[in-house]
């Protein structure tokens, strides 16, 4: 049996929602970790470390919402829009600090007992994440952290999904694949022409 158009578009959806959700009880539980607030570059940071951590020493992945490179490292896809229905929800609050002539966005929980916990896997992968966080000085030491140590980032455009979890494979195996992938390519392409 086969799902009709609307049936997909319903399910599709829902699945949509499931996922939005889940990467906002990560944003929630990431502001707990760092003691309720913590400033935007640092969250959208914290948020891809996390998913790392959970991914290397779990099964699965944190959430399935994309991780994207921005131009100072990589951030949360649509990050301001789901900080915007956090807020309208009232569960965080938005502060803006000076941060030398600019102004910094800080997300602050607004009740940090009603953050709902998540299984001890995720909650250790959150916790690794926001204390490398909290090692960093400034935002812009994570970035530049993150521009030597992700694979990834350098070789994905600005704007497009990073595939954080190739970052996790050591280099030289990382490129003995794909080479070995390349390869097989090339056989496809021959026997298809």
């Amino acid at each position: 049996m086969t799902l009709s158009d609307r049936e997909y578009s319903k399910q599709r959806i829902l699945e949509e929602k499931e996922e939005r959700d889940r990467a906002k009880q990560v944003i929630l539980l990431i502001l707990k970790q760092a003691g309720g607030s913590l400033g935007k570059t640092k969250l959208f940071k914290a948020f891809w470390l996390a998913h790392l951590f959970y991914a290397k020493n779990s099964a699965g992945y944190l959430s399935s919402w994309k991780i994207i490179r921005l131009p100072h490292g990589p951030g949360i896809d649509k990050g301001d829009d789901l900080i915007f229905q956090l807020k309208k929800a009232g569960k965080i609050r938005i502060d803006h600090q000076p941060k030398g002539p600019y102004l910094e966005t800080v997300c602050k929980l607004a009740d940090p007992g009603s953050v709902q916990e998540l299984p001890k896997p995720v909650s250790e992968a959150i916790e690794t994440a926001v204390n490398i966080i909290g090692m960093h000085d400034s935002a812009a030491q994570i970035s530049e952290w993150s521009h030597e140590a992700s694979r990834s980032w350098n070789i994905t455009p600005n704007g497009n999904e990073l595939d954080i979890y190739s970052d996790l494979i050591p280099d030289d195996v990382y490129y003995e694949r794909k080479l070995k992938l390349e390869e097989l390519n090339e056989v496809y392409d021959d026997l298809f022409r």
